[in-house]
């Protein structure tokens, strides 16, 4: 059954356009750390506004193939101390507390189909 399988058919609804990019990158956080690949939210925001058109038919592309690449899965961790900086006992790994730092164009793409399954 499952190599019969093609998935629900695209509506033409769910197609990402420039303006709800913008949007969404207004709202985001700033000041976040930034990916693997050193992008961060202001690089997104502040660049040329052809950009958003661009990640607007990438993600469209994303969305008609059913294919997200492979490294918008990839993240790093960055453990971060729990207790004050006069934290004077010895420490343990309890002590610490991980953080997990994904793409940029991943958090983007995730807001923008949750956006776009709500305006549905």
């Amino acid at each position: 059954m499952r190599a019969d399988y093609v998935g629900s058919p695209h509506l033409e609804v769910f197609d990402f356009d420039t303006e709800l990019l913008d949007d969404i990158l207004s709202c985001m956080q700033r000041g976040k750390a930034a990916d693997y690949q050193g992008l961060s939210t202001e690089h997104l925001l502040y660049s040329h506004y052809v950009l958003s058109c661009v990640i607007a038919t990438f993600f469209n592309v994303i969305i008609h193939v059913g294919y997200v690449p492979s490294q918008f899965g990839i993240s790093y961790t960055v453990p971060l101390l729990k207790c004050n900086a006069g934290c004077t006992k010895k420490l343990s790994v309890l002590d610490f507390r991980g953080i997990s730092i994904s793409p940029v164009l991943s958090k983007v793409l995730s807001i923008a189909y949750c956006a776009a399954l709500v305006h549905f």
